[in-house]
């Protein structure tokens, strides 16, 4: 029978209270205007005393707040009339109010609660729920939506029920805009030719009409390696392909004075100057809407000059406000601190030798990141597999916040490839570098191809 289908009302004064339960502090201040407003509406559960009296068994909050309000009386259940599901449901309730349970526990126990509540009254409703065990509604929304995803490692070892919440309801931002991505993004056609040698690729108009058909080679074998030695100046105007969630920059900074142990990704190949700094960035910005999700982050590597009020500073800036004036920056970059003490003194009579480097970080479409980390990091220098690279454990560090199975990364300039491996072992779906430099390019393909066989030969061993 429903827990609520049969009760009597006994006066307050009748009911009598343990003595270990009278020296607890009992707060009602979340019950009192719903009480006021429309009574006790869940029973309190009560058993027969010997001579017969009423002796609490559960709801002495809601005994205490209809004391407070000055009412006579109260609903309740004899606890000799309760079916099974109905004594878990009071063993249940007992257990939420306990000051040392996990709170994994406790989102299970609210789950379970509120199932028992359900199977026993179809009418049953979240704010009766929460009602019943002095929650808020939204507290209980949230339990609930936590308790069905507790079987994902990344929920299970959150630190609490807000940070798990704030979890999911991130990644499904982000799994909305790649939804939204898809829905605007036009599937092309494509068909053989007569040779089978080239395909045509048609692209509707949506009007029934074709707004572009081109010949494009039929490759016999998908390329395996995630970074191609291409040209990002080439490649991103030709760009037709799946747009990007995250992109990684390292781009040469354009700091001539810096010397060779500030510049990016392309050293010797890119070269280290200004104008082609800007070229670069503006080649990003301009494609920007031909590369970038409508629902994605950019990581963007820059002289620490960008925290100055210097040229460099200014002509960034302007160019991002110009041609890219959708990004949302972060108020703070990230920092990446070179434990080793490798810089250079730009002026060593004056100050002293730069030993950081900051990466900007900049959002479309207000996309939700993974998790929150600190926005420094402190790292040796790794110049194993490139001259210019960024160690992969403070790349790892900072793509943490951004990727994850949802996540297609692109490296325009991807040097030894070592964001690329961070973001692969983090989890992300698609990977892609561009690297100029075709021995550059082979190394950077070998040693990826190196991390995922460790990593897989790991999780081997990890099960035996």
């Amino acid at each position: 029978m429903p827990i609520t289908d049969q009760f009597e009302r006994l006066p307050l004064s009748s009911i009598l209270v343990a003595e270990d339960r009278q020296r607890r502090l009992v707060d009602t201040s979340d019950l009192d205007d719903s009480i006021r407003q429309r009574g006790v509406v869940q029973a309190i559960i009560v058993h027969r005393g010997s001579d017969g009296e009423a002796w609490l068994v559960a709801g002495q909050r809601r005994l205490e707040a209809s004391k407070k309000l000055g009412l006579s009386d109260i609903p309740v259940r004899w606890a000799e009339s309760l079916s099974r599901p109905e004594l878990e449901i009071i063993e249940l309730e007992e257990n939420i109010k306990r000051k040392d349970l996990e709170w994994q526990d406790l989102v299970r126990a609210v789950r379970r609660l509120h199932s028992l509540y359900l199977s026993a009254d179809d009418g049953w409703t979240m704010t009766e729920t929460a009602s019943s065990i002095g929650l808020t509604l939204g507290a209980v929304s949230m339990y609930l939506r936590v308790a069905g995803e507790l079987g994902q490692p990344r929920i299970a070892d959150a630190g609490g029920i807000r940070e798990a919440y704030n979890v999911l309801a991130r990644k499904e931002a982000r799994e909305a805009g790649n939804a939204l991505e898809e829905l605007l993004e036009v599937a092309p056609i494509q068909a053989p030719t007569a040779d089978g040698e080239a395909m045509i690729v048609a692209v509707p108009d949506g009007n029934g009409g074709i707004v572009r058909v081109s010949p494009i080679p039929i490759p016999s074998i998908p390329p395996p390696d995630p970074i191609q030695c291409l040209s990002f100046l080439e490649w991103a105007p030709k760009y037709s392909g799946p747009k990007f969630n995250l992109i990684h920059c390292d781009f040469p900074y354009g700091n001539e004075v810096a010397g060779p142990q500030l510049i990016g990704a392309e050293v010797g190949f890119y070269d280290n100057d200004p104008d082609l700094y800007l070229t670069l960035l503006k080649c990003l910005c301009q494609n920007l809407p031909r590369i970038a999700s409508l629902s994605s982050h950019l990581l963007f590597w820059c002289s620490s000059e960008i925290l100055s009020d210097s040229p460099y500073a200014r002509e960034t800036y302007k160019v991002f406000r110009s041609l890219a004036p959708s990004l949302e920056f972060s108020k703070f970059p990230l920092i990446w601190v070179k434990s080793d003490d490798k810089g250079i003194a730009s002026d060593p009579r004056r100050g002293p030798r730069h030993v950081y480097e900051v990466c900007l970080l900049a959002s479309l479409g207000s996309r939700q990141i993974c998790r929150v980390v600190s926005d420094a990091y402190s790292s040796p220098t790794d110049r194993r597999l490139h001259p210019s690279a960024k160690p992969e454990a403070m790349l790892r560090h900072f793509l943490q916040m951004l990727v994850d199975d949802t996540s297609s990364v692109l490296d325009p300039t991807a040097g030894s490839g070592a964001a690329l491996r961070a973001a692969d072992s983090l989890g992300a779906k698609v990977v892609l570098g561009l690297e100029i430099d075709p021995e550059h390019c082979r190394v950077a393909n070998q040693a990826f191809r190196g991390a995922r066989m460790l990593r897989s030969a790991s999780k081997g061993l990890g099960d035996l």
